[in-house]
């Protein structure tokens, strides 16, 4: 994924529950050179929309002079209930500046629903 000096892009995901996730976020300046975040701090979460579920997630994205890379286990998605909730990145740079790089809804899937079964089968 990538994006511009300004941030603030939306990305909706799905994760089949069970399964791994990892993506690379470049982060752009306005001249086009990648945003050095070797140094940032990282908020993500995933929040149900009535706000009664909230994981925080921040300890699986890491920065580097290039990008962001978000490494989401299996155990964690396997943890998440199946259906929508809304979800966001959130960078602290190191001069203090906080950019909203990302935002969107992630969709948990039934890893039986994408074989074609039915829970029970």
């Amino acid at each position: 994924m990538e994006i511009g000096s300004k941030g603030l892009e939306e990305a909706n995901l799905t994760i089949p529950q069970g399964t791994s996730l990892t993506f690379a976020i470049e982060h752009t300046d306005g001249d086009g050179h990648a945003v050095d975040h070797s140094q940032s701090t990282f908020n993500m979460a995933f929040q149900s929309k009535d706000g009664s579920l909230f994981t925080d997630l921040s300890e699986y994205a890491a920065g580097s002079a290039s990008s962001i890379t978000v490494s989401i286990p299996a155990s964690v998605s396997s943890a998440l209930p199946v259906g929508k909730m809304l979800w966001d990145i959130i960078a602290t740079m190191s001069s203090g500046e906080s950019v909203r790089l990302l935002y969107g809804t992630v969709t948990i899937v039934d890893t039986y629903a994408l074989d074609g079964e039915q829970d029970g089968d």
